[in-house]
């Protein structure tokens, strides 16, 4: 179902850099969501970090890229408890 609809992701969306002032800790509700089988480092170095960062809910969830397809239970339940 999902591979039909598949598109290429825009790599200059990857390049761009964001600017969030100079305080980004200030900005409130960080969550981080982490596929864990999805096996792919730069996002595993980023969940590191987010892991690291002061007030940020962190999730793991066993599941591929797809967490809405493979665990849609589990995601319910977290999208649910962020207030």
């Amino acid at each position: 179902m999902v591979n039909r609809r598949l598109t290429a992701h825009p790599f200059a969306s990857l390049q761009e850099k964001i600017s969030i002032g100079t305080n980004p800790d200030s900005v409130p509700g960080h969550t981080y969501i982490y596929a864990t089988k999805f096996g792919f480092p730069p996002l595993t170095a980023q969940f590191e970090r987010a892991k690291a960062r002061k007030g940020w809910k962190i999730f793991e969830v066993a599941s591929g890229h797809d967490i809405m397809i493979d665990a849609p239970q589990k995601l319910a339940e977290i999208l649910v408890s962020l207030d």
